[in-house]
């Protein structure tokens, strides 16, 4: 199934991955994630800026968002080409 591109991924972050103490890691992320708003979770590659962002959204409950292209792989959900990353407001969740 081919990706499907500019797909919106809104939600917690509930798990976090990453090498060593610094760079770039992995998220995954619990929420909605198409305009059909389909609900589930969804596995996010993050440049170390946006993986520090992750971790205080984790660390406060706060939901996040971001753009990119939606992959499934098995019974998996991947982001690929991410950008956009923001912790949302209380209020936008």
């Amino acid at each position: 199934r081919s990706p499907a591109h500019g797909t919106q991924v809104q939600g917690l972050v509930v798990r976090l991955t990453r090498e060593g103490a610094t760079g770039s890691g992995e998220a995954v992320v619990e929420g909605v994630y198409d305009d059909s708003h389909s609900v589930g979770r969804v596995t996010v590659p993050l440049a170390e800026s946006d993986y520090e962002q992750a971790i205080w959204a984790h660390r406060l409950g706060r939901h996040v968002s971001m753009t990119g292209d939606l992959n499934t792989q098995g019974n998996r959900k991947y982001l690929d080409a991410v950008s956009g990353f923001t912790i949302l407001a209380r209020e936008e969740t």
